[in-house]
């Protein structure tokens, strides 16, 4: 049975120290590099044990990765990104010292690929212990579907 973590809420002046050491977290997790294998196990190593990876922005729908599927996924990831980059990168707190919102935009090389992949990212990510319990990322589905040559409606 999955038990729901939901953090105890708190001011924003409250548990200052606890918000930093959470948010460092997060920033450690942006650093880290993708396109070497030693980046995506240091990626790796940000997660709890029962730490949890929610890709929402898949055509073929959301994906979901637990424990050893986390390592797995970080290598292959590394196997398969040639360079990455995050710009424009802000780090949201909230009232919750766990719970931070990250947006920025990404870019890089894919192996395979001869041209330069962008996109808007948005991340939700749930600090525990020092450890990601949670990361939940949506990317602008729009790019990736003008992409792959579908037609996009301008709203």
């Amino acid at each position: 049975m999955n038990k729901t973590y939901t953090p105890k809420r708190f001011r924003f002046e409250e548990n200052t120290e606890l918000r930093a050491a959470n948010k460092s977290v997060v920033e450690r997790w942006f650093q880290a590099d993708l396109a070497t294998k030693e980046g995506a196990a240091k990626m790796h190593e940000l997660f709890a044990e029962f730490g949890r990876k929610e890709l929402r922005y898949r055509l073929e729908g959301t994906q979901e990765l637990n424990g050893s599927e986390l390592l797995d996924h970080h290598r292959e990831l590394s196997g398969s990104v040639a360079s990455w980059v995050w710009e424009d990168l802000k780090i949201t707190g909230t009232q919750f010292p766990a719970v931070f919102w990250a947006f920025s935009s990404g870019r890089g090389m894919l192996d395979g690929s001869e041209e330069e992949y962008f996109n808007r990212f948005v991340h939700l990510f749930v600090v525990e212990k020092g450890k990601i319990r949670l990361l939940r990322e949506w990317v602008d589905p729009a790019l990736d579907l003008a992409r792959s040559g579908k037609t996009v409606p301008y709203l």
